[in-house]
């Protein structure tokens, strides 16, 4: 659809999600030279019914180092630069099709950031795809996120030290010196998890993977 599309910017939203007004999140994009912008959102049941609202980490420093740990933006809620997503390709025919596209726009130096406002209503309930795949998805994940330490460090392994399943602080806080220069205002991150809150420490990362997206 992005490739029949003759705007500039266009916006994401799927079939089963309700969408609210986005020009907040499209001014913000314009002011700070932004790629892509995911907005907050409100998670709604199978019947419509609000569950929760999420704000999202908004600074594009912090969101560029939280994809090291998963996916920063709500794929339905986003504003996109139409002509700059295609000069990359655009999606990947893979599982993690936004995760993918989010993490090659970052390497090419491009910026991505989140609107503090909600904008859409997010559907979460079984049937849908994201529940339906979670497990093909979570291990797809996985192997992008390698991929990205890997840009950011040199090596695909950092990833495993950064989440605390190898190595020791110390090896941590080497690796977070080297990624700390590539990002702004990341001096110290709060970064939601779905329900619960997680924080990771700038200066040794005990992040679990396992309970990403769970």
């Amino acid at each position: 659809g992005m490739r029949w599309s003759e705007k500039k910017y266009v916006m994401r939203l799927d079939a089963d999600d309700v969408y609210v007004e986005r020009g907040g999140a499209l001014r913000d994009m314009q002011r700070g030279g932004y790629k892509v912008m995911g907005c907050s959102f409100e998670v709604i049941d199978g019947k419509g019914e609000s569950v929760r609202t999420q704000v999202q980490v908004s600074e594009g420093g912090r969101v560029g180092y939280g994809m090291l740990f998963g996916n920063m933006i709500c794929h339905p809620s986003v504003v996109m630069e139409r002509e700059y997503v295609l000069s990359l390709g655009g999606y990947e025919d893979v599982e993690a099709e936004d995760y993918k596209l989010w993490v090659k726009i970052l390497m090419e130096g491009g910026r991505i950031g989140n609107y503090t406002g909600i904008g859409v209503k997010y559907r979460k309930w079984g049937g849908g795809i994201s529940e339906i795949r979670r497990e093909s998805i979570r291990e797809e994940s996985l192997n992008i996120a390698r991929e990205y330490c890997s840009h950011l460090v040199g090596s695909c392994d950092g990833l495993e030290v950064l989440r605390g399943g190898e190595g020791d602080m110390e090896e941590a806080a080497k690796l977070l010196d080297v990624i700390e220069g590539k990002f702004e205002g990341c001096e110290e991150i709060i970064y939601d998890v779905e329900e619960r809150r997680r924080e990771l420490a700038w200066k040794g990362c005990r992040h679990a993977w396992e309970v990403w997206r769970e």
